[in-house]
This record gives C-alpha cells, structure tokens and sequence, in this order.
C-alpha cells in the first residue's frame, strides 16, 4: 500500500470518526428533541410543523412531556430497532382502575381510547392484572381496529387472610391478585370488576411487565404501560417516505398486525430517525468491512 493510499484511508477514517460522533438528529430541523428527560423524536414533536399530525403532539409542561391527544403523561419514546427486532415503543403512565370511587378517596380510572391512531397496547409487553379478595375482572375491546371483538380476564381468591398486595413477581389466583395476558391489537377497551362479597377495595390495571414484577401497585395512582406505534400506510407523508426508500438503502418499513400501519427502521450500520427523510445516516462498518476484505 503507497504512502498516498495510506494518508488518503487514514483522512477517510478520521472523516467518518467525526462524523459518526455527532449523533443525528432525531426530531425535525428547528424543533425541540427533548422535554425533561424525554427524547423526542419524529413524528412526535413539540410546536407547529413539528409533529407529523394531531395525535403525535407533545406538549412540555414545566418538563412534564404529554400526550396531547390523551392527556397521558409520556415516560419514554423510542424508535424501531432492527438489533433487538423491536417496534417503536412509547411508555405512558395510565390510571388504576378501581371497583368504586369509595378507594382510599381514589376516583375511577379514565379509560383512554386508542381509535384512529397508529398506536395498540403492547400485547408482548404488558399486562393485566386484578387485585383484591374473591374479584373477577375482565378487560374487553371495544374497538377492533379491523380485528374481532375480543375479552380477558382472570379470577382471584385469598387463600389466606388477605393483608397487602406487595409486587407480586407473578399473580398465582391465590394471593389476592391475578393476571392475564392482553387482547392482541387492544386500541380502546372497557374494564368490569366484579365483586364477589369480600370486603375492601378491588382495582384492575394494564401495567408494563417489567415494572409489575417490582412495585407495590397500592402505593400508585398511576401505573406505566407501553404502546407499540407505527405510521399510517394511508397518509402522503408515508407515501413520500416509500417513494424514497426505493432509491436507497438506507433503511426500510414493513408491514405490521394492523393492515394500515407501517414500521420503519434504519437498515444495519446506519443510525438516526427512519421517519425523517433522509434521516438515516453513516455506514461505518461497511467502509471498514471494504478495507477487511481487502479492496485498498
């Protein structure tokens, strides 16, 4: 290898070093990417032009990030991954859902209702569970999102005095708890408790597995849950997004459980927001795959 070829490779790494440094952006140009401790990234978005329609509008209030559309406190956003074979996921904080508005001064839940959008409760990812002595609940969609009309529930009992549910690894039926897994493609739902003559409070929630194995639910109003998000197949913008994809191959959508949502992701070696166009960016390990195989 020439003294020249050498300089010049060496000039190129030290290009794609710097440049692989500088994260790409993740929101719009000229937009806010975070609020608080919370990336933002597109097609959410804070401020006009920002986000790419109503129900992806953050609002940043005083560090809090919410969900315009529902009200919902937002915990977390993060895009697709091909990595861990991950959709993008979007972490709200829902309300307990109680059998009367008698609980400890506590008010009913507030269901939130999905319809219209390109976000589902992630069946995978969350659960549903009830608490409290001889109680039966059962949570049942009420908008199908092209799918049929589905229900689940689950039955507890209190093998023994029932005293406190206290983070629960797992609800056995038995210990004044029970869980079930989700309807698939939940987007709107209704929650019954039925009472079975015991004594005290019983309430019902949809939670993130993760963070149900490890909290006390009695000592939250609010509890965290996950959604799976995409973009809608119908909208221009995603037609833009495709037209582009066929001229590159730097990243790729596909098709998800729901006919009209899509998923995009950055293709290997690229980093950055597919839902940008031209978001995706830098193929380091395919320059240094190219000098492995030697070709210089």
């Amino acid at each position: 290898m020439s003294s020249l070829v050498f300089q010049i490779i060496l000039l190129l790494v030290s290009l794609i070093v710097q440049a692989s440094g500088a994260a790409p952006r993740l929101a719009r140009d000229n937009c806010t990417e975070t609020c608080g401790n919370v990336t933002i990234p597109f097609p959410f978005g804070i401020g006009t032009g920002c986000f790419l329609d109503d129900w992806y509008e953050i609002v940043c209030q005083q560090n809090d990030t919410v969900l315009n559309k529902t009200g919902l406190r937002v915990l977390n956003i993060s895009l697709p991954t091909t990595d861990l074979y991950v959709d993008g996921m979007i972490k709200v904080s829902l309300p307990v859902i109680y059998s009367n508005a008698s609980c400890q001064g506590k008010g009913l839940g507030k269901l939130v209702n999905l319809s219209g959008s390109s976000f589902v409760f992630s069946q995978r990812w969350n659960i549903f569970a009830s608490v409290g002595c001889d109680t039966e609940a059962k949570v049942t969609s009420t908008e199908s999102a092209g799918m049929v009309f589905t229900s689940t529930g689950c039955r507890s009992k209190c093998a023994r005095t029932y005293t406190n549910f206290s983070g629960y690894s797992a609800c056995s039926g038995m210990d004044g708890c029970c869980q079930t897994t989700l309807p698939l493609n939940l987007q709107a739902f209704k929650v019954d408790i039925i009472d079975g003559g015991q004594q005290g409070c019983k309430y019902a929630f949809l939670a993130e597995r993760s963070w149900f194995s490890r909290s006390n639910v009695t000592d939250h109003d609010t509890v965290p849950v996950m959604w799976e998000w995409g973009i809608r197949n119908n909208t221009d913008y995603y037609h833009e997004l495709i037209q582009r994809s066929t001229s590159t191959t730097d990243f790729d959508c596909h098709s998800s459980d729901l006919p009209y949502m899509r998923w995009c992701h950055c293709s290997g070696g690229y980093g950055g927001n597919p839902y940008i166009l031209g978001g995706c960016q830098g193929n380091i390990y395919f320059f240094f795959f190219f000098l492995s195989e030697g070709n210089i």
